[in-house]
């Protein structure tokens, strides 16, 4: 199977995996693939790893060499509708392999394969394969995954189906002089609401295609959105969680009530050296930043600085950057709850960004400056003029047909796909599209904190603390995070308390020798990086700063005879590692 990947087309579930599988297998050097959780109906949940696993003598890395390394974390498919974020994940997987593998290059090749030495990225392609497949089937829209039905719930009225079998469900309609829209004679095949001076022989009933589900015969109304198809995965994060309903959807029973989101937040937590993290969704054309609310957990220090980083990281992406309090949200009187990206960093203390890919807005030459708003009260000419900018799009629009409705007769089916034009760009657009996320991902790399170390070993001679022929070694050990962010990513980082701490340790026992001077184990604050003041987050002064991106660490000890000793030493988020030494004269 050819594992090359470049947003030619969207995959179904069973070409997603087949990918993962063969590029894991082609790449073993490089590319882990493991399953970290199973979902109700018995999909994998994928996690990829990519990194150096084995050294040059083919032996495999340990865990904790592995999980030593600075990370960035990735992944997608949190709403299962959103196919670009789904195909951005698979590209970017694809992308570093061909570097790693010299594909692109021997130069890149081994820049490449230094920096996957030293670090490691972690990308969960998909995350609800459940909603996933079944969108790809005979399921029009569903939000996230499906869950088990109740059986105390009916759910009366009109649900959307795809109803001639092409594949889609468009929109639908049938006259009536009750119906609230009429056709748009300006633009065939348009509609638009009904105004006080249009004729009710004009008038038509317009939904989504579907049909009625425990009908009785007369009323025309909604089903309520489907307790198996309601639930909105990016609510039922730990960040801020409470019972939530908007648009017929919840954020679950309890906060990660769902095996999907539990699975995200353990495989997350079990890597504690990640340092920065993107979430792929549609489709605002944006990268989404703190703060999520008006009562922030976060110091303004850490919200500038993920203002500013998300800046750089947009440049020659036509993204813009925006904050989702107070420009992002439906209520500014309502908080944001659940989100995933806001739990990466008010928990984890991590720069966590949404990136919405697509905006059908701007490709259409419209503006939205405030996607909730619109969402929730759009402009109807705004409206208008998106659609009409994907009626020449191959298999974006269909003209109104005839159709015989099990349930309502003559009615007409037609309209705009919503999947391959609002909610993902047609595939001809895809590959545009995802080259543009992947620069973004290139970007967050380049953010990670990363340790170096320097160990000075001197013998100052002969000791005066003993009658025996022994030595005095005076042992000086640093640590300087050369990285852009601290070792604790943003300052809420220090807040977790599983952050990995700054620290080193000597391996000195009482046959080894004598420790005459510090503490054997030493613990340090954490270190700074060099973005906070390149930022000019300090304003007109420069300044130091008062943390340091350096940490030292001083012994003296004693010894009779050579002895080999141990530094193990943690740099936060930066790197951990080991240095192995002898003492002789």
């Amino acid at each position: 199977m050819n594992t090359e990947y470049y947003g030619e087309t969207y995959l179904k579930l069973s070409e997603l995996y087949a990918m993962y599988q063969n590029l894991a297998q082609k790449n073993p050097q490089w590319m882990r693939l493991e399953t970290i959780a199973q979902t109700r109906a018995g999909h994998p949940i994928f996690l990829i790893t990519l990194t150096l696993l084995h050294n040059n003598d083919g032996q495999q890395f340990s865990a904790e060499d592995l999980l030593a390394r600075p990370a960035l974390w990735i992944d997608a498919g949190t709403h299962a509708a959103e196919w670009a974020g789904i195909s951005a994940a698979l590209y970017d997987v694809e992308q570093w392999l061909q570097a790693l593998n010299g594909s692109l290059g021997t130069e890149l090749q081994e820049r490449e394969s230094l920096w996957f030495t030293q670090h490691a990225i972690y990308i969960i392609p998909l995350i609800c394969p459940d909603g996933y497949e079944a969108l790809w089937g005979d399921q029009p829209y569903l939000r996230s995954t499906l869950r088990d039905p109740r059986g105390d719930l009916v759910e009366c009225g009109m649900r959307t189906r795809d109803m001639d079998g092409d594949g889609v469900a468009r929109w639908m309609r049938w006259k009536h002089p009750a119906g609230s829209f009429v056709e748009d004679t300006a633009q065939q095949g348009l509609m638009r609401g009904r105004r006080l001076d249009d004729s009710a022989d004009d008038a038509y009933f317009m939904c989504m295609e579907g049909s009625f589900q425990f009908w009785d015969g007369w009323r025309w109304e909604e089903a309520p959105r489907p307790w198996t198809e309601g639930l909105d995965l990016n609510r039922n994060f730990p960040a801020h969680w409470q019972n939530f309903k908007m648009f017929g959807m919840d954020g679950g029973e309890f906060p990660l009530s769902e095996i999907e989101s539990r699975a995200v937040v353990d495989a997350f937590a079990a890597r504690p050296r990640i340092a920065a993290a993107l979430t792929y969704h549609t489709f605002t054309g944006a990268l989404l930043t703190q703060p999520y609310r008006k009562q922030t957990l976060l110091n303004q220090k850490d919200i500038r600085l993920m203002q500013a980083i998300g800046d750089q990281a947009v440049v020659g992406t036509d993204y813009r950057v925006i904050k989702i309090f107070p420009d992002f949200v439906y209520d500014e009187d309502a908080d944001v709850v659940g989100v995933w990206s806001d739990t990466l960093t008010t928990v984890f203390g991590v720069p966590g960004y949404t990136l919405e890919l697509w905006d059908p807005f701007k490709r259409n030459g419209l503006e939205n400056p405030k996607p909730a708003k619109f969402f929730s009260d759009p402009d109807p000419e705004v409206l208008k003029n998106l659609i009409l900018g994907f009626k020449d799009s191959p298999g974006a629009w269909s003209d109104w047909q005839s159709f015989e409705h099990p349930q309502l007769g003559s009615v007409e089916l037609g309209g705009l796909d919503f999947m391959m034009t609002i909610r993902n760009p047609p595939e001809k657009e895809l590959s545009e599209e995802i080259q543009r996320s992947h620069l973004v991902a290139e970007r967050m790399r380049k953010v990670l904190p990363r340790a170096e170390t320097q160990l000075v070993v001197k013998c100052l001679g002969k000791s005066h603390h003993s009658d025996d022929e022994k030595l005095l070694f005076k042992i000086r050990f640093m640590i300087e995070n050369m990285g852009f962010l601290s070792s604790s990513a943003l300052q809420q980082g220090e807040n977790w308390v599983s952050c990995p701490k700054v620290s080193a340790s000597l391996s000195l026992d009482s046959s080894q020798g004598t420790l005459v001077s510090g503490v054997k184990a030493q613990e340090y604050s954490h270190l700074a990086g060099w973005g906070e003041a390149s930022l000019g987050l300090g304003g007109l002064s420069p300044s130091l700063g008062t943390k340091g991106h350096r940490a030292l660490f001083e012994w003296i000890v004693e010894i009779k005879s050579p002895t080999m000793l141990n530094v193990k030493w943690s740099a936060g988020r930066a790197g951990a590692g080991s240095h192995q030494f002898e003492l002789i004269d």
